[in-house]
This record gives structure tokens, sequence and C-alpha cells, in this order.
């Protein structure tokens, strides 16, 4: 039985890497968790401009889901980059029948950063019906209005925050702050940051949707049951204080902080930042040893592994990252230190 933790994403296929499938794997990958794709689309774009979509069919679809099932069941799926509500349909009746019980969020892409749009105006309405079998819809403004998730709630034909949960991105609002919100289980969460000034980069939201993934799978496979409330520093793929919120069975919200070697001294924490965010916000700490040439042991300050040993802090690393040898030498010099593996 595989200790791994996977899931899946159901998207297009952008050869730049910035956006679908290749960002959603990569994104996986940074928060531990192994991604397996399914190509909706073999786009022709790069970071710069977007030429063609070009759409694959449902039975080229089918069977890609159909192999990667004879292999696993994946209880953790995240849809990107579809056709048409049509084609939105299937791939959701599909996941429910083969799993009903499966994570799915849907990041509706109405249109590419550069410019190209996918969806007509009159086929909004159509959405509808899908939107009670998902678990989370991470719309940005504009595809929040397009598919009328407002009006369909006000009407009651969809129970926004309570059948679905939905997350609406702030990106492309004004000001110098950026606000997400999210209607879950009948409450409302607001996150807010600082906006990145001159930073328009394409398949951000790929790579939200697929943080908040990785997280519910990892958060689920320990035991935790998570309310799919996170933030993922958007384009700051390698910085110390990407964090990614989850609710424990206790109802508080535990910031996971992700620490960096000493090569990258301005992302690293220091005792005092890393002390106040143990004791003001709970948070616990991950590392990602297999991305540096030092092994665990080597690369960590002394002072950060005395810091989560005397508080009693967890310190989590995912089991395709982690080399015994290195546990143990940690675990020998410090065997009071709580090890997780994801």
């Amino acid at each position: 039985m595989s200790k791994m933790t996977y899931a899946m994403t159901i998207a297009g296929f952008d050869g730049s890497g910035g956006a679908g499938i290749l960002a959603d794997i990569k994104t996986m990958r940074d928060f531990g968790v192994y991604g397996c794709s399914v190509c909706t689309a073999l786009t022709v774009q790069n970071e710069l401009s977007f030429a063609d979509p070009g759409f694959l069919p449902w039975e080229r679809i089918r069977v890609q889901l159909d192999k990667l099932r004879e292999v696993r069941e994946y209880k953790f799926i995240k849809i990107g980059l579809v056709q048409d509500a049509e084609m939105l349909q299937k791939i959701v009746e599909w996941i429910r029948q083969n799993n009903s019980d499966a994570f799915v969020i849907w990041d509706p892409i109405m249109g590419a950063t550069t410019g190209f749009r996918f969806f007509a105006d009159d086929d909004a309405d159509r959405f509808l019906p899908v939107f009670s079998q998902l678990d989370l819809i991470t719309p940005n403004q504009y595809e929040y209005a397009y598919l009328g998730l407002g009006v369909a709630d006000s009407r009651k034909e969809l129970l926004v925050g309570k059948k679905t949960s939905i997350l609406l991105k702030g990106g492309h609002a004004e000001g110098e702050d950026s606000t997400d919100t999210l209607w879950h289980e009948g409450k409302i969460f607001k996150f807010t940051s600082k906006r990145f000034v001159g930073v328009d980069k394409h398949g951000s939201g790929c790579t939200l949707s697929s943080a908040i993934l990785a997280n519910v799978a990892l958060a689920r496979k320990n035991g935790i049951v998570t309310r799919a409330i996170y933030n993922y520093d958007k384009g700051a793929e390698a910085n110390a204080h990407t964090r990614a919120y989850a609710k424990a069975s206790g109802g508080e919200e535990y910031p996971v902080l992700r620490l960096m070697p000493p090569v990258y001294p301005e992302e690293t924490f220091t005792r005092e930042q890393m002390e106040r965010a143990i004791c003001e916000d709970k948070a616990l700490f991950r590392v990602h040893p297999k991305e540096y040439a030092a092994p665990l042991h080597v690369w960590m300050y002394d002072w950060m592994l005395d810091v989560l040993t005397e508080s009693r802090t967890p310190l989590l690393v995912s089991l395709q990252e982690l080399d015994l040898n290195d546990a143990a030498a940690v675990k020998t010099r410090y065997p009071d230190l709580q090890l997780i593996i994801t």
C-alpha cells in the first residue's frame, strides 16, 4: 500500500509551464503531493500570447481518466480549462460515478490572461446544474459575475457556502490590498494581503487552486478535518512565508510556513519571527530537503531545531523527499523533535 499522497488535475496543457497541468503539478510537488494529470486541451500559447485552445473531445479525455483509474482511485481532483458546460458535466459525472466521495475543485477559466475568450456569453446558465456536484469553485471577479453565482444564490438556485463553497479571488479589484472571500459552511471568511505591484502572471489561478487541493489532500490524510481555507502567496514560488491555512478538528486555523536553508538568507526566518509565529499563530513548519544540495540536518540552523523541539512544534516533510538516514541524524540529535511525514 503506497504512502504517497496523490491528487489529479484535469486541465489544459500550457507549453510555457505557467498555467494548466504543468503549473498544477509543480505546485502540488511544492507541497509534497504527487500530481497526476488528464489533458483537456493542447493549447498553443506562451507567456505573452494565446493562439488556440486545441480542445480534446470527450472520448479522448475519458480514456485518459479510465486508464489512470486502473491503478488507483483519486480522492482529490482539480478541474481547470474545459471547452464548455457540457464537457464539465461529463467530467464531473465520471468523477462522481467512480468516486462519489472525491473532493473536487473547479477553477473556472473564462479566458486567457492574454485576452483569448473561451466561453460564449449565452452559455453561462448551462453551468449552474453542475455546481452542486462540486466541493469548491474558485472564480475571479469576472468569472463570478459571468457564472451568475451571486444571482443563483439569491434565487436559492445554489446554496453558496453551504452545499458548494466559493472562493472569490480579489486579484482583479483595485487598491493596494487584495482580498479573497470564501463562503463555506454558512460562514464568510476574508483573506487580505498586499497586492504585487507590476506583476501580471498568467496561471496564478491554477497555482492557487492546486495549492488548495494539495493541502486538502495532506490534511485529510493526516486525520485533519479540512475546511478548504488556504492562502498561497501568488508569484512567490520559493518564499519562506508561503502559507496554507487548514482548519484542524479543534476548529482553529494553523498556518503552515515553509522553512528555507541559509542560502536564501532574505527568505529565512529569524529566531524572533519563528517564535512569534508559533506563539501567536500556532504555526507549523514544512521543509523540502531534496530541493537543496545539503541534507536537512546540515542546512537547518541548530536554533531552528531548538525552537521546534522546545515548543513541541511539529516539522512536516513529505515521504517522497525524506531520506531515512537524514531523518535518523536529526532524531539522534533532537530525539524529542516531532517529525510528521506527509
